[in-house]
């Protein structure tokens, strides 16, 4: 990682254009956690409503995205390296590098955050894209 806008300077915190700042907390756990246990938390980290789109489909509401999480953990097994984050108001940009057992591994994809405005600031969509 380097030093220059848009890339992690600490656990949590990410440069933007304008100034270093916090990640919003829904974001930070889901990034901290392994790709295996990620299903566990997705009642504390996205909204009741979120939608996740992943590899040309679209997943709505938690349950449909609990259930995406545990098929990929099942099918795969995947090691997420984070590259750089980007934050731009309620939207944070996270570059990754994935390696596992996958046809074309490894690949690095962009996971773009919506997250609600507010106290409880929950992901409200997560767009993954190559």
């Amino acid at each position: 990682m380097g030093g220059g806008p848009g890339v992690a300077v600490g656990v949590g915190v990410v440069a933007t254009r304008k100034a270093a700042r916090e990640l919003p907390r829904s974001v930070e756990r889901y990034l901290a956690t392994k790709v295996a246990d990620r299903a566990a938390l997705v009642d504390s980290v996205f909204a009741a409503h979120a939608t996740v789109h992943d590899e040309g489909r679209t997943y709505v509401g938690t349950d449909a995205i609990r259930q995406w999480a545990t098929d990929l953990a099942q099918q795969l097994t995947i090691t997420s390296t984070l590259d750089q984050l980007v934050q731009d108001g309620d939207q944070v940009i996270a570059h990754f590098t994935y390696t596992g057992d996958f046809p074309g591994s490894p690949a690095r994809r962009s996971s773009h955050f919506t997250v609600e405005r507010g106290e409880r600031g929950l992901i409200t969509t997560l767009d993954i894209r190559e």
